[in-house]
Order: C-alpha cells, then structure tokens, then sequence
C-alpha cells in the first residue's frame, strides 16, 4: 500500500462526473449563481487540494528515497 495516497486522485473526478447528475437537479441560487456553478467552482479547489497533497507526499518520499 506504499501508492494508497494516490486514490486521493479518484476524488475530484468523483466530485464532478459521479455527483453531476444529483447537482445538476438542485435549484437553490447563492448571490444569482446557479448552484451547479458553484458546485464546478468547488471542484476546482477540491481537486486542486488533492493533487497538491499527492504531489507534496510524493515528493516528500522521494526525498526520503523511497517510492
């Protein structure tokens, strides 16, 4: 399990095609914005934070000499 952290990846694409469907029925509105909008923008930093933390603890173990 030395890769586990990496299923992290499997988030952000869970976040937009796997709930798309649920978010796209929901018609709540914050300041104008459709909530599907803002469900997308959400995504951008969900997914951001994802790859940022695979990519920093990949990183890490390659400093350390392993992986």
């Amino acid at each position: 399990m030395r890769n586990a952290h990496r299923w992290l990846l499997v988030v952000p694409f869970v976040w937009q095609a796997g709930l798309a469907p649920v978010v796209n029925g929901v018609r709540w509105r914050l300041a104008e914005i459709p909530f599907p909008m803002l469900w997308q923008m959400a995504g951008v930093v969900v997914a951001t934070i994802c790859i940022g933390t695979v990519y920093r603890i990949d990183r890490a173990r390659s400093r350390r000499g392993g992986a």
